[in-house]
């Protein structure tokens, strides 16, 4: 396994957190198609505001992950790639 900064790790584990978090958002959204059907409220905007803020923190996650200065100093940028991707906590 390829040896990953620690505030690497620390960003991958924050975006693992962030998706969760977005998942959760998005999981008490109403289905668009219920809400014209008649079947569901719409979405309060709290609800939008929560996936929103969710959604943003994700996307700042991933720049920051993608940005972070280990790409271009490590020798072999795949293995380096797999390794993150193993994070899962």
């Amino acid at each position: 396994m390829a040896d990953l900064p620690d505030d690497l790790i620390q960003l991958r584990r924050d975006f693992l957190a962030a998706q969760g978090r977005l998942a959760a958002a998005g999981r008490v959204l109403p289905s668009h198609a219920a809400v014209v059907a008649g079947e569901a409220e719409p979405a309060t905007p709290e609800q939008h505001q929560a996936w929103q803020t969710a959604q943003a923190e994700c996307r700042r996650l991933a720049v920051a992950i993608q940005e972070h200065s280990h790409w271009e100093e490590t020798p072999d940028r795949k293995a380096a790639r797999t390794a993150l991707d193993a994070i899962q906590t």
